[in-house]
């Protein structure tokens, strides 16, 4: 039977932040479906010496080869001693902080009668601290060497009777559109640019045990992150909250700092896709399931 584990794993100029009622944030539980979701991508597998990487053209950002390998060492301690069977592989899912895609992580058996050098009908296996780190890790440092971009995303390396797989799962879900608040407008790209960078420049802290109040507030209170960035007559306004938004296996929400490059790459990914229109990135991640939002207002 297979194991299948998910884990958790500057101030900009012409930032104002106009008054806010925490109660007037936009409803946003309806805001994504579940039609919408993507599933694991296995594309374009070429083997050479017993490595076979996989295709990224479609596979997302991949994963951060520092934090990569960091769950390759927590799994193959783990899974140090199994015993691999036909039927026994062993297998999980870890979510990541950086990125937009899980790392898969699976040992198997080979379904080949014999490789290049073993025999490996009717046999068995136990799995070893050292050989399982090397050969993850060899995915990591041979896989992926020629692209701009230093995210991984794997593929498949056979060792004996052994097969050792690393792929990702893009959990990053966009819609665009749905603007709730009154006054929308569509945001100018240049001004939309500016209101990414003034939010994603502040530090703020977002914590899941936030508790909503009636008061009227000129700014984000502690637990809060959003941003009201007025320029000309647009406002941009940005709101990041904890919401699951239909997705499965959320990991615990954990309190996290917004400001960063994280950020600015999920906000560039909603305005490369939706334009001025904005809209909304549902994001299944280390830090729980997060809703990030970017929309136009009229300031007047």
């Amino acid at each position: 039977m297979s194991t299948l584990r998910v884990h958790g794993a500057a101030e900009v100029s012409g930032h104002v932040s106009a008054p806010i009622a925490r109660k007037r944030l936009p409803p946003v539980e309806r805001f994504f479906s579940r039609e919408l979701f993507h599933h694991f991508y296995l594309f374009g597998l070429t083997e050479v010496n017993g490595l076979a990487c996989h295709n990224p053209s479609l596979l997302g950002t991949g994963v951060d080869p520092a934090e990569a390998r960091s769950i390759i060492k927590g799994f193959c301690a783990l899974n140090d001693g199994a015993r691999l069977a036909s039927a026994a592989n062993v297998s999980s899912i870890y979510k990541t902080a950086t990125g937009n895609s899980d790392l898969y992580l699976t040992i198997s058996l080979s379904e080949a009668t014999e490789t290049s050098e073993a025999r490996c009908s009717g046999a068995a296996a136990t799995i070893s601290l050292s050989t399982c780190e090397q050969n993850l890790f060899r995915l990591l440092d041979e896989c992926d060497t020629d692209r701009r971009s230093s995210g991984k995303h794997g593929g498949n390396v056979t060792s004996g009777c052994e097969v050792y797989g690393m792929s990702t799962k893009i959990e990053e879900i966009i819609r665009c559109g749905g603007n709730p608040w009154s006054r929308p407008t569509d945001l100018p790209l240049d001004i939309m640019s500016d209101g990414i960078n003034a939010y994603c420049g502040t530090s703020l802290d977002l914590t899941p045990d936030y508790m909503p109040n009636d008061r009227f507030l000129t700014g984000p209170s502690n637990g809060q992150s959003f941003d009201n960035f007025i320029k000309h007559e647009y406002v941009v306004k940005t709101v990041t909250q904890f919401s699951g938004q239909g997705q499965t296996e959320c990991s615990t929400s954990k309190p996290f700092n917004t400001k960063g490059e994280e950020c600015r790459r999920k906000l560039q990914a909603i305005k490369d896709q939706c334009g001025g229109q904005g809209g909304g990135l549902s994001e299944n991640g280390v830090n729980g399931c997060v809703l990030w939002t970017i929309w136009g207002q009229h300031a007047h």
